[in-house]
């Protein structure tokens, strides 16, 4: 027979998931800033090479606002998880607006509710999941309408190293955050889990 939860013990569980969520945001923050620094990089050398310099500073200025989620670590854990949350959304918005389909913003679009349901919690990450589908919905009428095409300069599949590299970098710029979370969020449920039965 299950013990009934108590506001007392409701508001135990929120304060140890409230301070993991914070060390996990941190942790996430702090090696996604780490490992975005490749993907950056080439990024400077496509805009460099193609003159598209306006996405040198949109990224240049994304990077610098995860940056600074990482190091003001004693912000509010859920200002930080959302500030980072819309981060995410407004890379996605900019990759469908200047790359189409061509782009990486389908993984962002994927990523974002996950990273929201698990730092946030479970109506923070349908809320995400709903913005996701928006920005989807919206620039999909806004390039089957043709108003993009003067903006996205990615017409075609590209076939060059540069563009494969930065693809890369940015597939792993997300995963291993994300996989590092998970890990951590497994051990959290098995320590909870664990707690459970001693007692």
């Amino acid at each position: 027979m299950s013990t009934p939860v108590t506001a007392e013990t409701s508001s135990e569980i929120e304060t140890v998931l409230g301070g993991w969520r914070s060390r996990a945001l941190t942790i996430l923050t702090t090696v996604a800033a780490i490992v975005a620094l490749p993907t950056l990089a080439v990024t400077v050398l496509s805009t460099v090479r193609e003159g598209s310099t306006y996405i040198l500073f949109f990224f240049g200025a994304a990077y610098l606002f995860v940056l600074a989620l990482a190091i003001f670590r004693k912000l509010d854990y859920r200002f930080r998880a959302w500030a980072l949350l819309g981060v995410g959304h407004a890379v996605a918005a900019f990759s469908f607006g200047s790359m189409g389909q061509l782009g990486n913003a389908q993984l962002y679009l994927l990523l974002l509710p996950i990273l929201a349901f698990i730092l946030v919690g479970l109506r923070s990450g349908w809320v995400a999941a709903g913005l996701s589908v928006f920005i989807y919905t919206i620039f999909t009428f806004l390039t089957v309408g043709g108003r993009l095409e003067q903006w996205i300069f990615l017409k075609n599949n590209p076939v060059d190293l540069p563009y494969w590299a930065a693809s890369e970098a940015t597939l792993l710029m997300l995963m291993i955050p994300v996989l590092i979370l998970l890990a951590g969020f497994h051990r959290l449920q098995w320590n909870t889990l664990k707690a459970e039965r001693r007692a």
